[in-house]
């Protein structure tokens, strides 16, 4: 175990952010808080998702490479993802194994 927490402080190095003990989540202050951003983001996404029928003619075959492109794409977001939430968490047990060891 000490050799994965060895491991998350050598990650942890390359971090572009620091922790921060002092953040705040204000309403309409916080970067993408606001209620109007969350419409516009709902709006956005519907407008996007099913206006591209309209807007892009298209096979069945043409759709199919759009459809392996944005599959692939998803996949490289959840592997990210999956990657930082793995690293957060081996970073909160070795914060939890220095606490305890005090």
């Amino acid at each position: 175990m000490n050799a994965v927490l060895s491991g998350v402080d050598y990650l942890w190095s390359f971090a572009p952010y620091e922790y921060s003990d002092g953040f705040n989540w204000v309403l309409g202050v916080t970067p993408f808080s606001s209620v109007e951003f969350l419409a516009a983001s709902i709006v956005g996404y519907l407008v996007v998702t099913y206006g591209i029928r309209y807007l892009v003619p298209f096979k069945a075959m043409e759709l199919k490479k759009l459809q392996a492109l944005h599959n692939a794409f998803l996949c490289l977001a959840s592997i990210i993802m999956f990657s930082g939430t793995i690293f957060e968490l081996l970073r909160q047990f070795q914060v939890a194994a220095r606490l305890r060891s005090l």
